[in-house]
């Protein structure tokens, strides 16, 4: 039987479902290159709500010959991408995917580390940025991240 999800089996306290039969099951993609570690480096400017960084991702391979892997990241500006190890790639961003082309294909279990840098202003998600302003005079400066 595959996989359902802990959710679509399980029955709340009354014996009802907790989820809806007429959704479809979503699986996670099935990765051929999987990022395995986060290394980041990041800058943060609370006054002009912004950030700006390097984050070097170590792939790994699961299959043979996969040559692509595409990331999410909304709204970045300023975008580098460069193979640590070397090794020809191609990036092309359209502003909510980033996708990396490497010229040579991996072999199943080849590890490589790809390097983003990047810039963000006024993000509209995973970064927040706090500050006082007019309604909140006493509000604290700060900035807290929702994901990676």
């Amino acid at each position: 039987m595959p996989f359902m999800g802990y959710a679509r089996r399980r029955r709340g306290a009354a014996g009802k479902k907790f989820f809806d039969p007429s959704v479809p099951p979503h699986y996670p993609p099935d990765l051929l290159l999987e990022p395995q570690h986060l290394d980041i480096d990041l800058f943060i400017d609370v006054a002009q709500q912004q950030a700006a960084g390097k984050v070097t991702t170590t792939v790994l391979a699961r299959g043979q010959q996969a040559n692509v892997l595409v990331l999410d990241a909304v709204n970045l500006e300023e975008v580098v991408v460069r193979d640590v190890g070397g090794y020809d790639l191609q990036a092309n961003y359209d502003g909510h995917k980033l996708a990396i082309h490497w010229t040579e294909p991996f072999q199943a279990g080849d590890e490589r580390k790809v390097e983003v840098s990047y810039k963000v202003v006024k993000p509209v998600d995973g970064l927040i940025f706090s500050q006082p302003d007019d309604a909140y005079p006493e509000q604290g400066w700060y900035a807290v991240t929702d994901h990676e």
